[in-house]
């Protein structure tokens, strides 16, 4: 019987990966509906990863593969080089290279869009891997322990808060969902190509978290639909060199800030009142703008931090956080 090849192009730009590349180009190798067209956009990696590209490109493989070399330029241009350098397929689908594919991601998502011609995007759930630091394991082990001793019910508030972070919830309101947590769902979702170039591809001026408004935009296009089944593995610090610099977003110290002022870009240009409630908003600015002034104190930009805060504190004085990180930075 003859392969099924989906009518996809899969997107994966890359910036020193050598370690684990491998793995995530084999997870798109190994899909029960291989891509029409494999495109990586190396962004001027500095690694072995010119050489691991080359050699994994030696074996067979059921499409064509383009590899894009670039100077640095950040994961927003990686990523509309890739999208513009694809054929004129129906979808395109843009894995991170670190994350892995369960072996019918495509098969279910294209099968999903398929059948409802009315939705713009197909998502499916996140399993998230984490090189634990000792700080994260004693947490775990503790929660565990709670759990055993039969304290469950003292969790069931943070269960459920955790719960409906899950991308199955994200369907129901895909603003609000995005507000409420992060982003997150580049290597999780299958989008048609047309729509991703009539809203531009990603922002370039964000040198990180340059998703935020790509994703924001997409989820006032049209409906979007849960893919149940396997989850798409993300890992996060996994196989990452202290010597070599290798997240195309993490690189940079105010990752947090431009994350946060996408939103806020977005809530300029847009009105979300029938998504999201002020109150809503509010909160999630404020735990943004938080995050944002937390990452800055802790690679030493004091006065940067402190206007990040009062950010914070201008969407929601009474976050308790908030109050004290502003009164511990003037420490």
């Amino acid at each position: 019987m003859a392969q099924t090849n989906a009518d996809v192009a899969v997107i994966v730009p890359t910036y020193n990966r050598s370690a684990i590349l491998t793995e995530t180009l084999d997870s798109v190798a190994a899909q029960t509906w291989p891509p029409a067209y494999l495109i990586v956009v190396d962004d001027g990696s500095t690694d072995e990863t010119q050489v691991v590209l080359e050699k994994w490109q030696t074996r067979p493989l059921p499409f064509p593969v383009k590899i894009i070399r670039q100077e640095n330029q950040g994961a927003g241009i990686a990523r509309n080089a890739g999208l513009h350098a694809a054929p004129p397929v129906r979808y395109v689908a843009f894995l991170d290279s670190d994350d892995l594919w369960p072996p019918d991601f495509l098969e279910r998502t294209v099968t999903l869009l398929e059948s409802n011609q009315d939705a713009v995007a197909a998502v499916c759930k996140a399993e998230y891997v984490y090189q634990r630091t000792f700080r994260q394991e004693a947490r775990r082990q503790l929660r565990l322990l709670l759990t055993r001793c039969g304290v469950k019910s003292l969790l069931e508030p943070w269960l459920r808060k955790r719960l409906h972070r899950s991308h199955e919830y994200l369907p129901c309101n895909p603003l609000a969902w995005f507000f409420r947590n992060a982003v997150g769902v580049n290597s999780c979702t299958l989008v048609r190509r047309a729509d991703a170039l009539v809203m531009g591809g990603f922002d370039e001026s964000f040198l990180s978290n340059e998703d935020a408004p790509f994703y924001l935009s997409l989820s006032l296009c049209g409906r979007w639909i849960f893919s149940p089944g396997q989850p798409v593995v993300i890992r996060t610090d996994v196989g990452r060199r202290p010597d070599v610099e290798t997240n195309l977003s993490e690189k940079y110290d105010d990752g947090g800030r431009q994350w946060a002022q996408a939103f806020e870009n977005f809530l300029a240009h847009h009105d979300v009142s029938s998504h999201i409630t002020v109150k809503d908003v509010n909160r999630a600015m404020s735990r943004k703008w938080n995050i944002a002034g937390n990452q800055l104190r802790n690679h030493r930009h004091g006065n940067e931090a402190a206007a990040c805060y009062r950010k914070a504190f201008s969407y929601n004085p009474k976050n308790i956080a908030v109050r004290w990180n502003l009164l511990i930075n003037r420490l």
